[in-house]
């Protein structure tokens, strides 16, 4: 009988779909690079040229994956921390998922329009967007008791309200992307610098076992 009940409580597939999308996502980000098209016999010079015209798509490329993943190493380590799993917050997911599976349509928005106002803005956005559902997920699972009870909530609370301050940075881009596209694409390489190395670095949470730490993400 206990283990239907934590198996209701907890449930693994919303994780193992969540994983799948985002997979597909960054597949789909991949597929979106084509090969540059060439004359017959064309020599490395007109490779290189045909190359060079399609730098926009490839930082736009860049840009999309290291945000997806991101977006999966805070998703993995947030559902380290729960114990339990509502429809409210399986709603939530749902709704980062679909966030997130319009970064193969940004990336080739970006690759084509760099330095169109719209089209940054429109990447600000979803980057907003995506750091916004991610910190009401933190939140309500906050509220509602579904972390484990063995989680340092002091510093993961600390890394919480460190997502929520990013989504409200993040807005700042949207008006950026049309007082100057190039200040904009600038911003988002830091942010995406900046996210990456403390994804690297940061320890949402730890365990003690006895007199032993072990991090959730080690």
């Amino acid at each position: 009988m206990s283990s239907v009940f934590e198996r209701l409580k907890r449930n693994d597939r919303v994780e193992f779909f969540s994983d799948g999308v985002l997979a597909i996502v960054v597949t789909l980000l991949c597929i979106e690079l084509k090969v540059p098209h060439l004359k017959e016999n064309a020599g490395a010079k007109e490779l290189y040229e045909g190359l060079w015209e399609m730098r926009h798509q490839f930082i736009g490329f860049i840009m999309s994956f290291m945000f997806v993943v991101m977006l999966w190493t805070s998703h993995v380590l947030f559902f380290k921390t729960v114990t339990a799993i509502d429809n409210n917050l399986t709603w939530l997911n749902n709704i980062l998922l679909l966030c997130a599976s319009f970064m193969p349509f940004l990336s080739s928005l970006i690759g084509e329009h760099m330095f169109n106002p719209l089209a940054c803005a429109i990447f600000g956005g979803a980057i907003t967007v995506v750091s916004g559902v991610l910190y009401s997920m933190c939140i309500y699972a906050h509220k509602k008791g579904l972390f484990t009870d063995y989680i340092d909530f002091e510093k993961f609370y600390s890394n919480i309200k460190l997502i929520g301050i990013l989504a409200l940075v993040n807005l700042l881009s949207i008006p950026l992307s049309f007082y100057s596209p190039l200040l904009a694409m600038i911003y988002y390489i830091l942010f995406l610098i900046v996210g990456v190395t403390l994804g690297w670095r940061v320890k949402l949470a730890q365990v003690l076992e006895g007199k032993k730490e072990i991090m959730l993400d080690e």
